[in-house]
């Protein structure tokens, strides 16, 4: 019953982190960024999750950091201007020194909907009198 019980507000709780992030991304833009020899960043913006490596070999590295602002000080809607694919928040852009990637939020909150399904139906209890019992009314001799 506890572990039931567990899973199934592990999946509610998903779906609500998908959709905070989503609804919250338009107004606030949280990015975790990585500076070594190459640069890493993920961030939310505009209702999308972006990813971005450029190589930075030439400038110093300064390790891990985080930013919190609004968001019209970075928008991620101008990645499709670079982008030789993008459709309906997707998109992907390719070359030797740089590489990005945005997912539009509203998909990942669309995932969470079958795996809600899926989690409701694997621990859903089973109930005991499932189909018709056969009961011999005249004892077999």
């Amino acid at each position: 019953m506890f572990r039931r019980w567990l899973i199934r507000i592990s999946g509610i709780v998903l779906a609500l982190l998908c959709i905070v992030t989503w609804g919250g991304s338009y107004w606030r833009t949280i990015s975790v960024n990585y500076d070594g020899h190459i640069h890493y960043m993920v961030t939310t913006a505009n209702g999308r999750l972006g990813i971005h490596r450029t190589d930075t070999r030439n400038l110093p590295a300064d390790g891990w950091s985080f930013h919190y602002r609004p968001t019209e000080a970075f928008a991620l809607v101008n990645w499709d201007n670079f982008t030789k694919y993008h459709s309906l928040g997707f998109c992907f852009h390719f070359d030797p020194s740089l590489l990005f990637a945005t997912i539009p939020l509203w998909y990942l909150t669309l995932l969470t909907i079958p795996w809600l399904w899926f989690v409701w139906r694997k621990t859903h209890p089973k109930l005991a009198g499932r189909g018709f019992p056969i009961e011999p009314t005249v004892k077999s001799k």
